[in-house]
This record gives C-alpha cells, sequence and structure tokens, in this order.
C-alpha cells in the first residue's frame, strides 16, 4: 500500500467514525426530546363551580300631588298679603318609584325678585309641617285654612323664602312607595312697613331626592 492511499484511508475511516458519532449524538438527542414530549403530556385535575345574577337599577320618581285638590294646592297665588298675615297651602309628595333616597332637599327659584324675598328678616318666612294622614281643608281659594287630624309634624321651622338645598328629615317620601302630607305656611311678618307695600315676588319650590 502506497503512503497516499494509506492517508486516503485514514482520512475515510476518520470519516466514517465522524459520521458514527454524529448519528449516535443525534439518537440521543432525539431520545431527550422524547423524553421531554412524553414530560408535557401528564395534566393536573381541575374543577369549577359558578352562578349568576342579574343586576337592575331602581326607577327614582318623586311627583306631586294632583292638581284641583287639597294634595296639591302651591300653585294658588297668595292676594292682598298684609304684615302678620299667613297663607296655606297643603300638597301631597309622593314617591311612586322604586328607589329608597339618602337626603330629600326643598328649594325655591326666584323668578321674579322684590324686598318680599331679598329682606331675610322682614320678608316672607315658610314652614313646613306634615300630618300623619290628609290634611282636612277648610275655606276658600285663595284663603284655604287646614287641620290634621292625626300626628302634626315640623319639617323645618320658620326661614326666609329664598332656600337652596333645605334638609327635609324623616319624611317617607324617602323610601319606594312612600307619600307625606305637606303644608306650606307663609307669612309676612308684622315687622313690615311700608316699603312692603305693592310688592310682589313669584318662586317655585323645588323638592329633590338624592
Amino acid at each position: 500500500m502506497t503512503r497516499d492511499a494509506a492517508r486516503a484511508r485514514a482520512t475515510e475511516s476518520s470519516g466514517l467514525l465522524g459520521n458514527k458519532r454524529k448519528v449516535l449524538l443525534s439518537i440521543a438527542a432525539l431520545g431527550a426530546s422524547t423524553a421531554v414530549m412524553v414530560t408535557g403530556t401528564y395534566a393536573a385535575f381541575t374543577a369549577s363551580a359558578s352562578r349568576g345574577h342579574q343586576v337592575n337599577t331602581g326607577v327614582p320618581v318623586l311627583t306631586l300631588g294632583a292638581v284641583g285638590s287639597n294634595t296639591n294646592r302651591l300653585g294658588i297665588d297668595a292676594i292682598d298679603l298684609a304684615p302678620g298675615q299667613s297663607i296655606y297651602r297643603s300638597f301631597d309628595l309622593l314617591n311612586t318609584g322604586t328607589t329608597t333616597f339618602d337626603t330629600l332637599t326643598a328649594s325655591t327659584e326666584i323668578s321674579v325678585s322684590s324686598i318680599l324675598d331679598t329682606d331675610a328678616v322682614r320678608g316672607l318666612q315658610a314652614t313646613l309641617e306634615s300630618c300623619s294622614v290628609a290634611w282636612v281643608e277648610s275655606g276658600t281659594s285663595p284663603n284655604y285654612t287646614y287641620s290634621c287630624s292625626g300626628t302634626r309634624t315640623t319639617v323645618f321651622g320658620s326661614r326666609p323664602v329664598t332656600m337652596t338645598n333645605v334638609p327635609l328629615t324623616g319624611l317617607n317620601a324617602a323610601n319606594g312607595g312612600g307619600t307625606d302630607h305637606l303644608m306650606l305656611t307663609e307669612t309676612l311678618p308684622s315687622t313690615a312697613d311700608n316699603s312692603f307695600i305693592n310688592k310682589m315676588t313669584a318662586l317655585t319650590y323645588t323638592f329633590i331626592a338624592s
């Protein structure tokens, strides 16, 4: 065998050994990959339970009683009021919805202003009362008077008619389906002097539930 032939054969044998080594390494790698794949097929047991429900919001509705009866006399004007005189207006406040409110308040909006509403001391003063039953009405429009055959309660005491968010506590209308029988008294104090002659104020009462 020549020296070149021997070198060529040695090279060939080295190549074969190298190929065998590559095949063995590939088989080993495949075996490891297979082992990983088998390990990954295991899973834990699971269990669950569930139950759903609906959520509905309440319906807030606050209204006044029907106009034309003692359930709502707020719209009747007071005429020729003199110092020391009062007017009385009954009305019902109803929660005809399903919502329970945290607070009830009263505010007034003055659309025509005068000394009657700007003078906090000598101007018109308002009082609000409730009766556990409907107010009994007497007299004729606009000079109505009222009596309570049940329990009479002061909602807020005498204060100027200009008001913002005055709290109304203890009313049934805070709860769904509740009704309150109320009476508003407006008084011109006896201290009103000639500066109050021929004056006019136009105001609107607003009751707010929240």
